[in-house]
């Protein structure tokens, strides 16, 4: 994607990065102090996969306003991939919380 942007004489989003890491960092701060940090992991996970799919639905839709099927195109593959992940992440949710609270009741470390 970054190769396709570049061809086009621009680069990734200053804000999409910026985000993208203090969200993660403010995810991994607030699992410090929480004890229940693996399935707020999980639903970060999904959460940010979200904001993934949002932006390549609008990044095929300016590849093809701007006719570059190519872009759009590779968009598509990249969307596919980012809801494949988004719908493995909620299949496993009720999993890893159902895990978590097992060994929290075992009074066993969620983190292992």
């Amino acid at each position: 994607m970054k190769e396709r942007l570049e061809r086009l004489g621009s680069d990734t989003s200053t804000m999409k990065d910026t985000a993208g890491t203090v969200t993660a960092m403010m995810q991994g701060l607030g699992g410090v102090f929480a004890g229940d940090e693996v399935v707020k992991g999980a639903m970060a996970g999904y959460t940010f996969e979200h904001f993934e799919i949002s932006s390549y639905t609008a990044l095929i839709a300016a590849a093809e306003e701007a006719g570059d099927q190519a872009t759009a195109s590779l968009c598509r593959e990249i969307l596919a991939e980012e809801q494949a992940m988004a719908d493995w992440l909620k299949d496993h949710l009720p999993h890893v919380t159902q895990a978590f609270l097992r060994r929290e009741e075992a009074g066993a470390p969620a983190k292992r």
